[in-house]
């Protein structure tokens, strides 16, 4: 009885498949496993130090070295290795699977970003998943050093491109995925920060005149540390890491700004109403104190973000150019 979870498990007879179509059934094989590799749930692996991945990446690659291994089973079952003809569907085949990698993944990565953590788990998949992907590439430089100069292939479509064209395709795509996952994670960080009670305090009455120790930014301040602490842990090399904290420092000020900004347009908003005369509605009680106020708090920020500087010095870089233009705005009120 067929085989139908893996047709291809046993090398067909090439009497009885045409190589057209052998490459057909190779191709859709090869499509459907790659589809359901993703949409199954994936279980997680907990490293001593904290750090966390998924299958993702295995289940994926242990397909594509099936169907590697599948296809030049193939083709030296056919006699064709080593000829014009077997290097050509060699060639045809390889890419078609790089490719449908390729769209497979632009396809579903966002699918695994739902919450911080699993944005962070991504971002390691995603890295990783790259670094399979330059194994592959080196794999076939290594085995097939002629594909480089293969000729267009003619089963398939009207020809395609080099296998090792798409495996750089493919690793330059995995990296940018991981990168855009783990920088998407400041969008949970900062919506978090948003939706607190904290936040809707800020630039108000009791934030000025009760909050007179800057209680307000260091509740804010406690609650990105809790996330920045899980992101460290759990991410698995600095320059992930990194990419993370650019976004959330530079989200965190437009956050803050964002604030101020609210507040000015409500008082404006309140004057054209001439609602202000019992000075309920002017800007602050006290501008020189609230200037007090909003420099504590950029340096409770600031505080924060330098004690990751002093543990990833590249980070420094980033900290000097964004809290240089909020230190600006800071000057100019």
């Amino acid at each position: 009885k067929k085989d139908v979870a893996n047709p291809m498990k046993s090398r067909p007879s090439t009497s009885l498949l045409s190589l057209d179509e052998y490459i057909e059934k190779y191709q859709n094989h090869a499509s459907t496993c790659v589809c359901n590799a993703y949409v199954i749930e994936h279980s997680e692996h907990h490293a001593r130090n904290g750090m966390i991945i998924s299958s993702l990446g295995e289940d994926i690659f242990s397909l594509v070295e099936l169907q590697m291994s599948t296809l030049h089973e193939f083709i030296l079952g056919a006699g064709l290795l080593f000829t014009a003809d077997g290097d050509a569907i060699l060639a045809q085949g390889l890419s078609f699977v790089l490719r449908t990698l390729w769209f497979k993944q632009s396809h579903f990565q966002k699918h695994f970003l739902v919450d911080l953590k699993s944005c962070c788990i991504a971002a390691n998949d995603f890295f990783r998943m790259m670094e399979r992907a330059e194994d592959v590439l080196l794999k076939i430089e290594n085995e097939y050093p002629h594909l480089a100069i293969a000729a267009t292939c003619k089963w398939g479509g009207a020809g395609g491109s080099l296998p090792r064209q798409e495996a750089v395709d493919l690793i330059t795509l995995y990296l940018n995925n991981s990168v855009a996952a783990v920088q998407y994670g400041q969008t949970f960080v900062l919506n978090s920060l948003h939706d607190s009670t904290s936040c809707d305090f800020l630039f108000g009455r009791d934030w000025e005149d009760l909050f007179r120790g800057n209680e307000v930014a260091k509740s804010l301040v406690v609650m990105l540390e809790d996330d920045l602490d899980e992101m460290e842990a759990i991410l698995c090399n600095e320059l992930l890491f990194k990419k993370a904290m650019d976004a959330i420092v530079r989200g965190s000020i437009k956050l803050y700004l964002s604030c101020l900004i609210e507040k000015s347009i409500r008082v404006r908003k309140k004057r054209k109403e001439k609602t202000d005369e019992s000075g309920k509605h002017l800007p602050f009680l006290n501008p020189k104190r609230a200037l007090r106020r909003i420099q504590g708090d950029v340096f409770e920020f600031k505080n924060l973000f330098d004690k990751y500087s002093n543990r990833h010095p590249s980070l420094c870089r980033v900290l000097d150019r964004e809290f240089q233009v909020l230190n600006g705005i800071v000057e100019f009120l």
